[in-house]
């Protein structure tokens, strides 16, 4: 599997291509690409070097970029 990187580009998203092959930018705490509220997940995070994300580690990029929308959205108590 290669991501399609000209819809990545096209949507805005930086790819980095360097030694180690070619991939999205994206925080990797968060998953959040240069794009604001615009995620990647899974394979598409590993870019080029697929042998890096599988389904046992992959699967719980959902629930860390929900954990940071969510955060997004939260606002402070007025008192």
């Amino acid at each position: 599997y290669h991501p399609d990187y000209d819809f990545l580009q096209t949507i805005g998203i930086d790819i980095n291509t360097n030694e180690f092959g070619t991939a999205p930018v994206y925080d990797r705490e968060t998953y959040e690409t240069n794009v604001e509220n615009c995620y990647i997940a899974g394979v598409i995070a590993a870019g080029n070097d697929a042998n890096t994300i599988f389904i046992e580690n992959g699967k719980f990029h959902g629930g860390i970029i929900a954990q940071n929308i969510v955060a997004k959205k939260q606002t402070p108590l007025e008192s």
